[in-house]
């Protein structure tokens, strides 16, 4: 298989499965201009949870689903909020229309994501939808900071803060609880810098 076919065969979705290694989800954050909640509950949450096959999504899937966000500290979406028509089914999934002042629109798509022993950011162009997930071509960079690289936690570090600065005016308690929990598990990696070379 040649890399074009490579490229075209690759699924952002394929890249929500976590490591083993990184233990317990604790929470989930993510900023949308566009959402389909059908794609967000029966596809990307199963994805990240690995609740099996995307193309198998039946009662026990959504039973499983609701388990596993029961077991989070918060699961926050941000939209934008002239795209908002429908919000999940799911209670336990907190939906934030986010109004932007001046006729601005929230266009970010971030999605933070929050374990014992990692803190993933996936940051790019890809909507909370199955275009933007399964279909489309997107610029999307996947940052995972954990102890033993810290190139990425520097830039989670940062990213953080930029979030915060960034979405103050929809940050729920929830959400802000997140962000602050992503930053406790990174505090102790140091100073995230890389070290030149001799």
């Amino acid at each position: 298989m040649s890399s074009a076919e490579d490229i075209t065969e690759r699924k952002l979705i394929d890249r929500l499965a976590p490591d083993d290694l990184w233990g317990l989800m604790h929470g989930l954050l993510a900023t949308t201009f566009d959402l389909q909640p059908e794609f967000l509950e029966m596809d990307f949450l199963p994805s990240l949870f690995r609740l099996g096959a995307w193309d198998d999504r039946s009662w026990a899937t959504r039973i499983g689903l609701e388990r596993k966000l029961a077991e989070l500290e918060a699961a926050v979406v941000i939209m934008e909020a002239r795209r908002y028509n429908v919000r999940p089914r799911s209670l336990r999934l907190q939906l934030i229309p986010a109004n932007s002042p001046h006729g601005t629109s929230l266009h970010a798509k971030v999605t933070l994501i929050v374990f014992d022993q990692a803190v993933r950011l996936i940051v790019g162009s890809a909507n909370l939808t199955e275009p933007g997930y399964r279909k489309n071509r997107e610029a999307v960079a996947v940052i995972t900071a954990t102890e033993k690289n810290p190139a990425e936690t520097a830039v989670v570090r940062d990213a953080l803060t930029g979030m915060e600065a960034m979405l103050a005016d929809w940050l729920t308690p929830d959400a802000n609880r997140i962000i602050s929990r992503a930053k406790e598990i990174i505090a102790p990696w140091g100073s995230g810098q890389l070290k030149p070379d001799n």
